[in-house]
């Protein structure tokens, strides 16, 4: 992993510790294979901020009164 895309995972809350990459108020922790391979510093960005989004939507469902089965805006 170079270093500008270690900037670029550092900027988001990442760090790179022990072969892995971890955000640890969200509880992420991937293997740094994952985090290689892209094609630009842009798409990297793109990939890291599309994973911390998903883990807080997972997060602030499964908060919610009746977990993951709430839809939202949906009325019946």
């Amino acid at each position: 992993m170079t270093d500008e895309e270690r900037s670029v995972l550092e900027k988001l809350g990442f760090r790179l510790e022990d072969g892995a990459v971890k955000h640890l108020k969200l509880g992420i922790v991937e293997r740094c294979e994952v985090f290689e391979g892209f094609a630009s510093l842009a798409e990297l960005e793109a990939f890291a901020k599309a994973m911390l989004r998903t883990r807080c939507r997972l997060s602030k469902t499964a908060a919610q009164p009746g977990g993951e089965r709430q839809t939202r805006g949906k009325r019946r």
